[in-house]
């Protein structure tokens, strides 16, 4: 997502879909933060990329817009899986100096 409110730089989170069989339970979430930030056009480009690699795994439909979010709150772990919990609708409440409080309006688990 984006690392500003109204900019244009973008970081990007990895999430591994499948754990490897040996890992304990009680294991932290397969996530792993990029250390760059992208630009919306590099972003973009990086989309394309990982819908083609996607497709080419033999995925017909490659990748799918499943929601549009603006906060990734965190995982949550029921029985065998992970489960990503977002923000998908906030309203602006106020300022603590220059930045910006929200209220959470709507989440999707």
């Amino acid at each position: 997502g984006r690392s500003r409110a109204r900019s244009s730089a973008w970081s990007l989170l990895k999430v591994r879909r499948e754990e490897p069989p040996d890992e304990p339970d009680g294991v932290p979430p397969p996530i792993e933060e990029d250390a760059g930030e992208y630009s919306s056009a590099e972003m973009r480009a990086l989309v394309q990329r990982l819908h083609l690699a996607t497709k080419a795994k033999g995925h017909a439909q490659g990748l799918v817009h499943a929601l549009r979010a603006c906060a990734f709150l965190g995982m949550v772990r029921f029985l065998e899986s992970h489960y990503m919990l977002f923000v998908t609708r906030r309203e602006h409440v106020g300022l603590i100096g220059p930045h910006a409080v929200y209220r959470i309006d709507a989440t999707v688990l």
